[in-house]
């Protein structure tokens, strides 16, 4: 269940991520992608998934991206007046059963209509809103790397002429969670890789454009 922050008029209920280019930063250090993958959490293997989660707060997320290294905050163009324009988009509500139960996302807006995303442990920041070609843009987390039985989760913003989302792994499709400009999608199984998965964002003109996660 993926509920809208009750303090905010028009927000997004949603989870996901396709392609961007973007910089990433996880809980520890900062790297360049050009396309957004999913984020292994960088705790020990025998430490629980929420022992690794930094971001519980909007207090949290301004802080982790104000601890962000200067190199960082430069490729991303985040500066101090963007930061403290950080605002929740999402709340995961409490009839889930994974890690992501009860957790906010945020976002942070950038110039020429660029932002970062906030969640869990990691951000992902572009300087370039979704398009055509990058229908969704954001970030992704493996909270536990595929060890101890948790889903990935995607969150992203969509292009404006987008109309809906699904995500193709291992073969079967599965639909995203659309509010506003927010995308959302939990892994329906946590045997599920994101790299194994397609976005598909359908467009209002007909157009389908597929990416791989």
């Amino acid at each position: 269940m993926i509920m809208r922050p009750k303090s905010l008029a028009i927000l997004g209920a949603g989870a996901a991520i396709a392609v961007a280019a973007a910089v990433i930063a996880g809980s520890t250090n900062a790297e360049i992608r050009t396309r957004v993958g999913v984020v292994p959490a960088r705790a020990a293997s025998n430490m629980p998934p929420s022992a690794s989660i930094t971001i519980r707060s909007l207090d949290d997320a301004i802080g982790f991206l104000n601890a962000r290294d200067p190199e960082f905050q430069a490729g991303a163009g985040l500066s101090r007046a963007a930061i403290v324009r950080t605002a929740p988009i999402l709340v995961f509500g409490d009839g889930l059963t994974n890690f992501a139960r009860g957790l906010s996302a945020y976002k942070t807006p950038l110039a020429n209509g660029g932002f970062c995303i906030s969640f869990a442990n990691a951000t992902s920041c572009t300087k370039q809103p979704p398009t055509h070609t990058e229908p969704v843009i954001g970030l992704g987390i493996d909270i536990d790397a595929e060890r101890s039985g948790e889903p990935f989760v995607l969150i992203g913003i969509k292009a404006p002429d987008v109309v809906s989302v699904t995500y193709t792994c291992a073969g079967q499709t599965y639909p995203a969670t659309l509010d506003g400009d927010v995308v959302a999608f939990v892994a329906p199984s946590a045997t599920l890789r994101a790299d194994d998965c397609v976005a598909n964002a359908a467009f209002r003109s007909g157009d389908v454009v597929s990416v791989r996660v």
